[in-house]
């Protein structure tokens, strides 16, 4: 198995581990959780392969995708039934650690995605690019989506920054280091940048318009 296959089943382990932490804080049954684990997980690498012409996306056409998902849905069900019996009490742990794994497939996918891309487009980074950034937050999105919250990427942290200041870093870095150094590079240093801007609230600039005074 090369590294970009191993990268690709670690963001499917961590993104799946994340769709079941939100299923899990909203008291969803284990098929609910074997769903939005799957639309996490696969959600982002299935929007890749329909914009690379890749029909049908790989998601389908193995079981390894599904299996995958399945196991990591059964460990954490069994987990948090019966040896972390007191979740509902530490909502914000859960909630760190929806953000943790997320913020792990954030970086594997971004990479991973992009090195897909480059396998098929190779001398067209904008379009490598804009490709890793889909498969990382086009999951994240589905799940968010599906668990009727809205998805990270509208809300306060920083979270496709990080993909994209990371993914063009990427391109950048690999006639310099070679592409798998400088998958290991930019994949920790998204997850990095990720979890600082959830720390420290960091966010993009926005505007606040009082509701109140605000006429439709």
């Amino acid at each position: 198995m090369n590294v970009v296959a191993v990268f690709e089943t670690l963001g499917l382990i961590a993104f799946s581990i994340s769709g079941i932490l939100v299923g899990i804080r909203r008291k969803i049954d284990i098929l609910g959780l074997l769903i939005l684990a799957l639309m996490t997980s696969c959600g982002g690498g299935i929007l890749r392969d329909l914009l690379l012409g890749s029909i049908p996306p790989v998601a389908l056409r193995t079981p390894y995708y599904l299996l995958v998902s399945l196991c990591t849905t059964v460990v954490c069900f069994f987990y948090f039934k019966f040896i972390y019996p007191k979740f509902n009490r530490r909502h914000h742990k859960l909630l760190y650690l929806v953000q943790l794994f997320d913020a792990m497939g954030l970086g594997l996918f971004t990479v991973s995605g992009i090195s897909i891309a480059r396998g098929i487009f190779p001398q067209n980074e904008y379009l490598c690019v804009f490709i890793g950034v889909v498969t990382a937050i086009g999951g994240g999105m589905l799940r968010d989506v599906l668990a009727n919250q809205v998805p990270l990427v509208f809300r306060k942290e920083l979270y496709a920054t990080p993909a994209i200041v990371g993914g063009i870093l990427f391109e950048v870095l690999i006639p310099v280091l070679g592409l798998y150094p400088a998958m290991y590079f930019c994949a920790a240093l998204i997850f990095v940048a990720r979890m600082v801007s959830i720390r420290y609230l960091i966010c993009l600039p926005s505007i606040k318009i009082d509701k109140k005074k605000m006429r439709l």
